[in-house]
């Protein structure tokens, strides 16, 4: 398979490699054929590829890499996650517990064995690999936390079957429960920050606490409500923490990126980044390694960058792609260099 064959579709994900043998320089490419490479940024063409292999038989959504290891994390369309030995593109683990895509994987600060993950099935389960193996996979997730981001929306009835002694016909209700989990993103080790695809809110949990078992649904240690006007609430594709864990950074579908404080939990936003498109939950946003940029795809075919210290200016546009920019990311090592992904086939090392 060549290079451009693995980056056809629209799920291009980078996640740059926080190996410190590597420099900063490893990036991982995943698709939505479920391709992954594993490139050397200061290389071209070709000479780039260091590893590629086909990790999952569905889209890949989401790579989270193991802190100072040769393994990640694939998140994907086929409800599975696996980690992989980098190296040798050995498939380790094989993670089952979600019913629908998983959208979103993050690794525990304080502990690389510890990861969460959130997906179209409402839920965010926390894993630890070292835990619960059972017929070659992890099967039962640590912690479950269900109907994370539920939202009862009127719209179009929903047919629900109930069969009776007289009838076995579907029933119609007026409400549909929209509750897709887009994205996880741990705070340190006791807090783990989540956001959804309808419910317009970024909920904190409390690690400490048990959710598996709950009858209800689960109360959140913090919520940061709707920030938004207007009676519909819009969702959030990408959450970023700064280098401190003290400042959140959520793009909306709404066309914004809100800047929250996570060490006050206030509940309206400090700062506010416009200027770009946010139509999809595929366009994702980064910080510089200094956490005095913030970098962001765009529906427009553009990569914005915006001064954290002065959200009213305007932007630094990145121009060049053909199709919507997805995922980006920045060299942790090289604060010259970000990179983005696009719909138009490709992706850019700037």
């Amino acid at each position: 398979m060549t290079l451009l064959r693995s980056l056809l579709q629209r799920q291009l994900v980078p996640s740059p490699s926080r190996r410190a043998t590597q420099g900063g320089h490893m990036l991982s490419i995943a698709d939505e054929d479920g391709w992954v490479q594993i490139l050397d940024t200061r290389k071209n063409g070709k000479r780039s590829i260091i590893k590629e292999w086909n990790a999952h038989e569905n889209a890949v959504f989401d790579i989270a890499w193991m802190q100072g290891e040769q393994m990640l994390i694939t998140a994907s369309g086929d409800q599975t996650l696996r980690l992989w030995d980098v190296t040798h593109s050995d498939c380790l683990t094989l993670f089952k517990g979600h019913s629908c895509s998983v959208k979103s994987v993050d690794f525990r600060n304080d502990d690389k064995f510890v990861f969460a993950t959130g997906a179209r099935d409402g839920n965010v389960m926390v894993w630890d690999t070292r835990y619960n193996r059972r017929s070659g996979h992890y099967n039962e997730p640590v912690n479950i936390i269900s109907n994370a981001h539920t939202e009862n929306t009127p719209g179009t009835p929903q047919m629900i079957k109930k069969r009776t002694r007289r009838s076995s016909s579907a029933k119609a209700v007026l409400t549909t429960r929209q509750h897709s989990v887009t994205s996880v993103l741990f705070q340190g080790g006791e807090k783990l920050i989540s956001s959804g695809a309808m419910d317009g809110q970024i909920k904190i949990w409390d690690l400490r606490k048990t959710y598996t078992n709950l009858k209800q649904d689960p109360l959140a240690f913090h919520v940061f409500p709707y920030p938004g006007q207007g009676i519909r609430k819009h969702g959030f594709s990408s959450l970023v923490l700064d280098s401190t864990h003290s400042s959140l950074f959520a793009s909306c579908t709404n066309d914004n990126i809100y800047m929250y404080s996570c060490s006050t939990f206030g509940q309206e936003p400090l700062a506010v980044f416009s200027g770009h498109l946010n139509s999809t939950f595929y366009v994702k946003a980064a910080l510089s390694p200094d956490d005095m940029y913030l970098l962001s795809g765009s529906s427009d075919n553009t990569a914005y960058i915006w001064r954290v210290s002065d959200s009213g200016a305007a932007p630094i546009v990145m121009t060049g792609h053909l199709g919507e920019v997805t995922s980006v990311a920045w060299c942790p090592t090289d604060q010259g260099k970000v990179v983005t992904c696009s719909d138009d086939n490709s992706f850019r090392i700037w």
